[in-house]
């Protein structure tokens, strides 16, 4: 049963309830047992609404380029929908929706990014029921490392 026809039930429930109580007077122990009921179908539409939501995508890769002005990030997931968002330090989000790929892997990535800052990247699949919850990855981009070596000439005096 999808979360659209536990919904339904619940609703024509109610109209049933109604229904029965305007031709047959119902007893005040009758309506609160169908009342509980119909409350009780509603509460579980709710409680099982993620339920039925995709699983977060697995993030496979997600790693700093470019001297960390880039950051590499893959995924798989069996959906076709991803909400992708990159989270930065200085509060701005950059948001990403991917549509349907011809492989299970799908691919990102983000330029211009900071050096030595901390990022967040988060990844959500879609499916009929809205989207999942957020796969999360922390990560500090780290400037590359230039090493200067020097030769000195030692003059050996006798």
């Amino acid at each position: 049963m999808t979360l659209d026809q536990v919904r339904l039930y619940g609703n024509r429930v109610l109209t049933l309830l109604i229904l029965a109580d305007r031709i047959f007077n119902l007893t005040d122990t009758t309506y609160r047992k169908l009342t509980t009921l119909k409350a009780d179908l509603m509460m579980l539409a709710n409680l099982t609404a993620d339920f039925w939501k995709p699983s977060p995508p697995e993030i496979v890769i997600a790693k700093p380029e470019d001297c960390g002005k880039t950051i590499h990030v893959e995924w798989n997931s069996q959906h076709t929908v991803h909400e992708l968002q990159l989270d930065m330090a200085n509060g701005r989000t950059e948001r990403v929706i991917y549509g349907e790929s011809l492989s299970r892997t799908y691919i990102h990535f983000f330029h211009g990014l900071t050096s030595n800052t901390i990022y967040e990247v988060r990844i959500r699949a879609k499916n009929d029921n809205g989207f999942g919850s957020w796969a999360r990855k922390y990560m500090k981009t780290v400037a590359g490392i230039v090493m200067l070596v020097a030769y000195a000439a030692v003059t050996v005096h006798s």
